[in-house]
């Protein structure tokens, strides 16, 4: 049946019935026309490169900010949270979030489509990562805690990328 998205090693046959069917309805669009669509969508993606996907991101993220698609609610809930902030500050880190939101739907998008080549100066490395690795293999499970630093939805994928 293939593997699960996101996953470039564990079946979806491993998963209950029940999941199947939700990942099933998830996962295919409900025509042929829109499978295509998405199908082109991601090729497109992949066919740009990283710096090509963060540039689109970048001109997704503005235009969404600048079309005031809930714009208003996150800068009110940025001057709440930073009330010290002048206008011009609230303006920059909004429209960075709304930058930073269309590379993370990006990534969510084209994560499983990378070669593990394309994934590998991604994976996780630094202090204490050979640690929680090896407490993940043991089958005793590991806790990963970690601010919201980089790109959120490809943290699962090199998660079993790397084992």
């Amino acid at each position: 049946m293939g593997r699960c998205p996101g996953s470039s090693t564990r079946p979806v046959s491993d998963l209950s019935p029940a999941a199947q069917e939700q990942l099933a309805h998830f996962v295919r669009p409900p025509n042929r026309l829109a499978t295509l669509a998405v199908r082109g969508l991601v090729r497109a993606l992949m066919a740009m490169g990283a710096r090509g996907r963060a540039g689109t991101a970048a001109a997704v993220g503005k235009l969404t900010y600048g079309l005031g698609i809930r714009r208003a609610v996150t800068e009110d809930n940025l001057r709440q949270a930073y009330p010290d902030w002048d206008a011009a500050e609230i303006r920059r880190v909004a429209r960075a979030a709304y930058v930073n939101m269309a590379r993370a739907v990006l990534d969510g998008i084209t994560s499983p489509e990378l070669t593990d080549a394309q994934a590998a100066p991604l994976l996780l490395d630094g202090p204490g990562a050979e640690a929680f690795f090896e407490a993940a293999r043991s089958g005793k499970g590991a806790v990963f805690a970690t601010a919201h630093f980089g790109s959120w939805e490809l943290l699962g994928d090199l998660l079993l990328r790397r084992g």
